[in-house]
């Protein structure tokens, strides 16, 4: 005959896989069947019970989140397209008063400064729904396993980041570069119109010079009029 563990375990895998089979965790009730064979000496059963009230509690959280961070996952993707079309139409906006020569330096400088900024901004948004996307892929990889297709799905979400942070490094290497090309420019107009500066200052002196000049030479000849006159 079958000794009383061997029967009383019997019994509990049965429990156990039909809970496990509905998917409902009776934390209450296993607790209550684990206190009941403990009390009467069946303390692998117990056990038993409690690993399987443990690892189905972790299952259940460890769903709970998952479930949780797909939908913020949609949630965030839903604005994704608005926020980069945003981001891109004030970036194009900044490069145009950055390129516009009719206006002055200080103001592109300005307008190149902000895209600066902007992109800073706009790698640090994107890279918060990349990062999401990564998470999420652990989070399944944690759940279900290193599975191929999550293996693969993790690959995928890391790239994307990568991509993200190299298109946005191009785009910042352009804004350094234009900003440099415009310190430059500027340099060479604050050379120019020193230059200028003083070539109008020497004229106005030559000007003020030769003017005194003339006076000094007028005055000299009325005053030898005035003694020819008198000799």
């Amino acid at each position: 005959f079958p000794s009383h563990d061997s029967q009383v375990n019997f019994v509990v895998d049965k429990l156990i896989s039909a809970f496990d089979g509905l998917g409902v965790v009776f934390e209450k009730t296993m607790k209550i069947i684990s206190k009941g064979l403990a009390a009467i000496g069946f303390n692998n059963a117990a056990k038993a019970v409690d690993n399987f009230t443990e690892s189905t509690n972790k299952a259940s959280k460890a769903g709970e989140e998952l479930v949780k961070m797909e939908h913020e996952l949609q949630k965030a993707q839903r604005e994704s397209r608005k926020i980069q079309l945003e981001y891109q139409l004030q970036a194009e906006k900044l490069r145009q008063i950055r390129d516009d020569e009719s206006k002055s330096i200080t103001e592109r400088i300005k307008a190149n400064q902000a895209l600066g900024a902007l992109l800073k901004k706009q790698t640090s948004e994107e890279s918060k729904i990349a990062n999401l996307r990564i998470a999420l892929a652990n989070k399944r990889i944690e759940v279900d396993g290193r599975t191929s297709a999550n293996l693969d799905a993790l690959a995928d979400a890391e790239t994307e980041l990568i991509d993200i942070k190299e298109r946005i490094a191009g785009q910042e290497s352009e804004q350094l570069a234009n900003l440099n090309s415009l310190r430059k420019e500027s340099a060479e107009l604050a050379k120019k119109t020193a230059r200028e500066q003083a070539e109008a200052n020497a004229i106005v002196e030559k000007i003020a010079f030769d003017s005194t000049q003339k006076i000094i030479a007028a005055r000299e000849a009325a005053l030898k009029a005035v003694n020819d006159v008198l000799s």
